[in-house]
């Protein structure tokens, strides 16, 4: 791909586990690799700074493990005092100068640590990678066309396969308030005989296979954006084993600086030169569908092809 030599691995399960052992053995097996990129689709956090919508792509600057107390839906449980999240950040070289910090490094061994990882940032620019790319996404002239050779792989890869084109389901954030259950023809969301109820914060099974149009879930809302081209972001990415499935902390932690969740970025940050690549193809509650993991999937991927070509052969 774009003159690199790239291979390919799928986890066996969700979750950072399986991608911990699928990213050690990809490490073991191929030693002189020079950046692992965990590329798939993950919830968004709609901020009205960051303006993230479904399909738009996340770059993670840095992992947080924010430690969910409890699944809000559909035990309607709160965590009382949100943690402050702990982020990971890429760890090979920022260790090493948090060593060169230290007043217990003898002054030889300072400059000798120095001088090897200027020579190794010389020698292989992929050890700068993460911090040199989120620096490029900063400039306008930059993002702009990097997010047009993203977009460019993603229409050719469209023109391939329709599976991949934009869907059809409409794309509006609700407050987190508006539930997907099923409601009365009056639009009231008391319990109905399927058991949804927005005040026990009860979803039926029948309704999680519903789409959020046949439920009502946008009735008055805002009218849906359908942009022109998805857009590319750099943020914090909250990855735990359980999903994030739309409560107040979601909003709480975009406060934060967290832009998306997963389940599987944890398992790869203790990696060197590692970075997350994934499309956004929910909100992170419980609008959650289907409809939207074929496009996001596809435009990490154009994404992740777009990186390799424009910006590792920069050096």
């Amino acid at each position: 791909m774009a003159g690199h030599t790239v291979v390919v691995t799928k986890p066996k399960q969700k979750g950072k586990i399986d991608t911990t052992i699928a990213a050690e053995r990809l490490s073991a097996k191929f030693p002189n690799l020079k950046l692992i990129l965990l590329v798939g689709i993950c919830g968004g956090i709609p901020t009205t700074e960051n303006n993230v919508r479904l399909g738009d792509v996340i770059i993670s600057k840095w992992v947080g493990r924010y430690a969910l107390n409890a699944r809000w839906w559909p035990t309607g449980s709160e965590p009382r005092d949100p943690p402050e999240p702990r982020t990971d950040t890429q760890p090979m070289l920022n260790q090493l100068k948090k060593m060169l910090e230290s007043k217990e490094t003898n002054e030889q061994f300072s400059a000798m640590l120095e001088k090897k990882i200027a020579d190794l940032e010389r020698q292989d620019p992929a050890l700068r990678y993460p911090e040199a790319l989120h620096k490029m996404l900063e400039s306008d002239d930059i993002n702009e066309h990097f997010s047009t050779t993203s977009a460019a792989n993603l229409e050719d890869l469209q023109r391939r396969d329709s599976a991949y084109g934009y869907p059809d389901a409409t794309d509006v954030p609700l407050p987190l308030s508006r539930l997907h259950i099923h409601r009365s023809p009056s639009g009231s969301t008391k319990a109905q005989s399927c058991g949804c109820d927005s005040e026990r914060k009860f979803q039926c099974d029948e309704a999680k296979k519903t789409t959020c149009g046949e439920l009502g879930c946008d009735k008055d809302s805002e009218a849906a954006r359908k942009p022109k081209d998805f857009k590319i972001h750099a943020g914090g990415f909250g990855s735990e084993d359980i999903m994030m499935e739309g409560n107040a902390l979601r909003d709480e932690l975009g406060k934060r600086g967290y832009l998306a969740f997963d389940m599987e970025a944890a398992g790869i940050m203790h990696q060197s030169r590692t970075l997350a690549i994934k499309g956004v193809a929910n909100y992170a509650d419980t609008h959650e569908n289907k409809e939207w993991r074929n496009y996001a999937a596809a435009t990490a991927a154009c994404t992740a092809k777009a990186l390799i070509a424009e910006f590792y052969s920069r050096g």
